[in-house]
């Protein structure tokens, strides 16, 4: 399970993913993928139906902690994908650099 960085964890520097934040990666997957393609496989998952608002804040939340990537498609198009665990985990605390 991944953890990510966090200042609210009484010191440890990690917390653990949320629900909503695993399957959300889990609904990205490791191809590169449109929102709308995310977004239909996340209801899936969840058996509801995500805003894609929600779903756009979650996935931009995600990238700022380096566990999925971007990439312009065209315009404000993006396809999105999961980060491979060794290539997200930099060992470093929510803004600190390397």
């Amino acid at each position: 399970m991944s953890a990510v960085t966090c200042k609210h964890c009484a010191g440890t520097g990690k917390r653990e993913l949320t629900v909503t934040e695993r399957q959300t990666v889990e609904a990205v997957g490791k191809a590169w993928r449109s929102v709308g393609d995310i977004q239909l496989r996340l209801d899936r998952i969840q058996g509801y139906t995500t805003m894609q608002t929600a779903l756009c804040n979650r996935l931009v939340a995600l990238e700022k902690l380096g566990i999925v990537e971007r990439r312009p498609v065209s315009g404000r198009v993006n396809e999105w994908r999961a980060v491979p665990p060794a290539a997200s985990s930099t060992g470093t605390r929510r803004g600190e650099r390397a």
